[in-house]
């Protein structure tokens, strides 16, 4: 799979933390769901599995299905700045008094 431009094998990696979802999105860019769902420190896990690099002809055509359209690749961008600006003004930082004022009330 792809993920931020550099490809891992992880074809042998059964013991994954999610299960065998991880082979959901073999063959394909894996970018905006590793996102989705890991943490900011996940990606070092990933080290051990790199095999490479996608070269920039290579990203737009890195899917075992069809190459990408030009549009698929622009909405893919504005995904990625989105959420870029989402997570800098903080939308997705957690306040434990949330989580105290939920477990006081229900």
């Amino acid at each position: 799979l792809v993920c931020n431009n550099k490809v891992y094998d992880v074809s042998g990696w059964h013991d994954h933390p999610g299960g065998d979802v991880i082979f959901t999105a073999a063959g394909d860019d894996a970018t905006d769901v590793f996102a989705i769902f890991h943490g900011p420190g996940s990606s070092k896990e990933l080290d051990r599995f790199c095999i490479g690099s996608l070269d920039a002809k290579s990203r737009s055509a890195y899917s075992t299905a069809e190459t990408k359209s030009e549009e698929q690749l622009a909405f893919e961008r504005g995904y990625r700045s989105l959420r870029t600006k989402m997570k800098k003004a903080g939308l997705f930082d957690s306040s434990p008094f949330y989580y105290a004022y939920k477990q006081a009330t229900t």
